[in-house]
């Protein structure tokens, strides 16, 4: 068995071949396909915001966390 690299278009959601390929009607075969990577979608952090009798002013590092200099 041999392998060979072809060019393929997607059309709703079938691959039709760009390219001629000398298969028998109603054969089945193995298609590997390299998808492209998709970067990680960004993730903030959310806090909610709570009236500790502070006044409206922003949340420090120093308030969050213990281990801030």
């Amino acid at each position: 068995m041999s392998t060979r690299t072809i060019r393929v278009k997607v059309r709703g959601g079938r691959l039709e071949p760009l390219e001629e390929l000398p298969l028998v009607e109603g054969s089945e075969t193995t298609v590997t396909i390299e998808l492209p990577e998709r970067e990680a979608p960004a993730r903030r952090a959310r806090f909610r915001v709570w009236n500790l009798g502070l006044g409206a002013r922003e949340i420090t590092r120093e308030d969050a966390y213990d281990d801030a200099v």
